[in-house]
């Protein structure tokens, strides 16, 4: 079958590139549609084919997403794939739009989170008229989803968008076991280490690590350090000016590194991993660092929750509870062989559930399945 792979930008399909080559092994031709930066030629090199579209990565301009969905349309024409994986909440809207234009595909959406408006209150009413607007496509169109939590798949079926036989669940692309390989912490009798890895957003809970932070440090002082690693992400409306955020650091305790290329030296370096995030699909961070072997602290909320058995391998506290999230933190402080101990809790839940391997399996499975079981 020729595959057609969609999503914003080439940098981000590098984080499913593992899931192509699963497709690509399996005997499919594989195209990439997205908006070249600088990765295409990597892109090509894995053997698969690339199509630049400037796609906007954040507008919601309703005339630009009709023309962004006409122009897939004729895209989808002139390839002629068996199946359209799209890939970003935006990107899930533009591409099953351009489905009514053109239906001979089928068309598959990984659902890797439902983006800021699912966790902005303000804008509410537009994740209703999304949830409506695929109601309403699904009538027209058959639309199949991969779901990465099991919340997303609930509020799909529960807006009967979808069923148990057009929608699967799988735990994210997963992570490769044994590049992210168990490791012991290094020393933490003196001071533990902790680090949030993530873009620079309000929703993924990055003040409130800063001030949850503050709060301990009267108590622990030079015991604890806590690392920001990540830019700012200049195009989303959830980001946190620059500036902002340099004025709430505190030198020698909270620290941001910015963007960082190698992750498996930056958690083998580090004693717990945190991201305090308001909605997820499934955040990958967190399942790199439970295969590393780090304990995490994650709040109770959509997708998070996932990768954390409270107590087992971390801590859950609830969204925006900056008390909550100091207490949790002041565990590890106080009782360093916790993060041994959850560490090694957290490889084994992430050989259970986040073997890239498997999980790319399951949706190469799911696609087959369907494809095999359905006439266009």
């Amino acid at each position: 079958m020729d595959i057609l792979f969609v999503t914003n930008v080439d940098s981000y399909f590098l984080s499913k590139i593992s899931l192509a080559q699963a497709f690509q092994q399996a005997g499919h031709r594989i195209i990439v549609l997205c908006k070249h930066t600088r990765y295409q030629d990597q892109i090509r090199q894995h053997g698969f084919e690339f199509i630049h579209f400037p796609f906007s990565r954040r507008s919601l301009n309703p005339f630009r997403l009709l023309y962004e969905a006409f122009s897939v349309s004729r895209i989808y024409r002139r390839v002629s794939p068996d199946v359209v994986i799209l890939i970003t909440p935006r990107i899930g809207l533009v591409g099953s739009f351009a489905h009514v234009f053109y239906s001979r595909t089928r068309v598959f959406q990984i659902i890797t989170g439902l983006g800021f408006l699912f966790t902005s209150s303000r804008v509410s009413f537009l994740s209703r008229m999304v949830l409506v607007y695929y109601k309403f496509l699904s009538r027209f169109r058959r639309l199949f989803f991969i779901f990465q939590n099991h919340d997303d798949a609930d509020l799909f079926f529960r807006y009967q968008i979808c069923s148990e036989a057009t929608g699967i669940t799988v735990k994210g692309s997963g992570v490769d076991l044994k590049k992210f390989a168990y490791s012991d912490p290094v020393c933490y009798q003196h001071q533990v280490i902790f680090l949030l890895a993530s873009r620079l957003l309000y929703d993924k809970g990055v003040m409130e690590y800063i001030q949850a932070a503050k709060l301990l440090y009267p108590e622990v002082g030079n015991k604890a350090k806590f690392l920001i690693a990540g830019s700012v992400d200049h195009e989303n409306p959830m980001r946190i000016p620059e500036q902002e955020l340099i004025d709430s650091l505190i030198p020698g305790y909270i620290e941001w590194i910015g963007y960082q290329n190698d992750m498996v030296r930056l958690l083998q370096s580090v004693h717990v991993v945190v991201l305090p995030s308001y909605r997820e699909g499934l955040p990958r961070i967190l399942a790199e660092a439970a295969a590393v072997g780090r304990p995490v602290i994650t709040c109770n909320s959509v997708g998070c929750r996932e990768c954390v058995m409270d107590g087992y391998n971390g801590f859950l506290v609830e969204v925006k509870d900056i008390q909550g999230l100091s207490e949790a933190m002041k565990k590890f402080i106080s009782d360093p062989s916790l993060i041994a101990t959850m560490g090694y809790h957290s490889r084994l839940f992430a050989e259970k559930e986040h073997d890239m391997h498997r999980n790319n399996q399951q949706m190469v499975d799911f696609v087959n399945q369907i494809c095999s079981s359905t006439c266009l």
